[in-house]
């Protein structure tokens, strides 16, 4: 059993008259409410939101209808007096000064209701506002972003600035709407590519047909489109055969080296650097031990003969030992000759220099660097680690700096490939070098020069 409700305050009860509603009943009978304008919704909201002298907050028909004359200043219209005077009104809602005769909601729904200078009511019609052209960013279902920038923006106001979604619109000049659906959104999705027809869609698949049987290139597959009547052009063919016959990458295998079985060297170059009074180009040459990836780093004005020699025998000594083999590029300096299908031929001196050290020269293919990979990493990680940012002052102030470097950083880093550092797996290799040869090799190099009418003989760019 339903118990009656009291009424606590009969004294402040609304009694609200029958010919009057909540909501407009031609807005929800007649289907007027959507089809209404949003200016034509703002402006009916602000009517039936203004309290009169009974205290209801809103009007009947009637009342909408009669217009709103200056005379009326009274207590039935302050508070709308109020909010119509001057630049106060409603931004984008027509100034109320008289509405025309019939159904408020029916007036309000097509039309806004403007008065003239004076005081004739007259009506302008308002269409609905058009949905905004997609433009680079515009996906179905969402508001337009124009740019990456304005994406940044709203984020960076909701986000950093901490501000509410009708500020950031204020702030950043946007519709409301267009805020509150990309604060939402995580990434930025710019424009999908507009899938247009081709003059090569009717011969694709015959395109495949041939790449299944031979391997044609795209050139190859141009001119028998244009033998079957393909007037089209060169860059739409290359475009179609690469996407469907992508560039396979290169497979490399990974090799495993035993202690003491190989080392790999090479140059790397880092501008230039001031010696004594004048600048160089300044070089410097890598030894990596395979086993260990323990690495050895020194830096020269040049890149001859002598100091390439000069920097294996430092190498050597600060190892303590030899490996049984150098793996080295094709530069002059070790191979001065490569043919395909012929034994590499090798620089007499280079020779003569591996059988005094007892070690064995294994050149690389010709361009295929990643035969030693350690070495073109290890001159990367000294690029990257060491020089990289480094204010290069004297010449003379670099060796011991990449000692030290090497001493403490390199050589002691967790190894991405080996999980260990490589000084402490140089141990396991130490024993398996060679011994070094207790005679020096010879490297000096005879050079014949002329001398000038002074005296004086040019060498490396230097007179002498």
């Amino acid at each position: 059993m339903r118990t009656p409700k009291q009424v606590l305050r009969p004294e402040r009860l609304r009694l609200v008259p029958e010919q009057l509603s909540w909501v407009d009943q031609a807005l929800v009978r007649h289907g007027l409410i959507d089809r209404m304008a949003p200016r034509a919704a703002a402006l009916y909201l602000f009517w039936v939101t203004v309290a009169d002298a009974q205290g209801l907050s809103y009007y009947g028909q009637a009342t909408l209808a009669r217009p709103a004359s200056p005379e009326r200043t009274g207590a039935h219209c302050g508070a709308r007096r109020t909010r119509c005077a001057g630049p106060h009104r409603l931004p984008g809602a027509a100034v109320p000064g008289a509405v025309a005769e019939g159904c408020p909601a029916t007036q309000t729904a097509g039309r806004e209701h403007n008065t003239n200078a004076i005081g004739t009511a007259t009506t302008t019609t308002t269409h609905k506002r058009r949905p905004p052209e997609p433009g680079p960013t515009h996906r179905a279902g969402a508001s337009p972003c124009s740019t990456m920038e304005t994406f940044c923006r709203i984020k960076d106001h909701l986000g950093r600035q901490r501000l509410s979604v009708a500020q950031t619109a204020r702030a950043l000049g946007l519709d409301v709407r267009t805020v509150s659906k990309w604060a939402d959104e995580q990434p930025f999705h710019p424009r999908k590519a507009v899938v247009r027809p081709s003059k090569l869609d009717a011969h694709k698949g015959q395109i495949v047909r041939w790449l299944d049987v031979h391997p044609y290139s795209a050139q190859q597959i141009y001119q028998r489109l244009r033998e079957i009547g393909f007037d089209g052009g060169l860059t739409i063919v290359k475009d179609y055969v690469h996407r469907i016959r992508p560039r396979a990458p290169a497979a490399f295998l990974k090799l495993d080296f035993e202690p003491g079985e190989a080392a790999q060297v090479d140059w790397g170059e880092w501008g230039t650097i001031a010696v004594g009074s004048t600048r160089r180009r300044l070089s410097f040459f890598v030894m990596v031990l395979c086993h260990s990836r323990r690495m050895y780093l020194e830096f020269t004005v040049s890149q001859t003969m002598e100091f390439f020699l000069q920097c294996h025998e430092n190498a050597f000594a600060a190892f303590g030992g030899v490996s049984r083999r150098v793996m080295v590029d094709n530069l002059l300096s070790a191979v001065q000759q490569r043919l395909v299908g012929q034994a590499p031929v090798f620089n007499p001196k280079y020779l003569d220099f591996s059988r005094h050290w007892g070690f064995d020269i294994s050149p690389c293919n010709v361009r295929a660097g990643n035969e030693k990979g350690r070495v073109e990493n290890g001159v990367g990680y000294v690029k990257k680690n060491f020089l990289a940012g480094l204010e290069l002052g004297d010449f003379s102030a670099m060796q011991s700096a990449a000692q030290l470097w090497v001493d403490t950083v390199a050589d002691v880093r967790i190894h991405e490939s080996t999980h260990r550092r490589p000084i402490d797996r140089f141990k396991e290799e130490a024993a398996k070098l060679r011994p070094l040869n207790p005679a020096g090799f010879d490297l000096a190099r005879p050079i014949v020069v002329r001398a000038t009418k002074q005296f004086r003989v040019a060498l490396d760019s230097n007179h002498y």
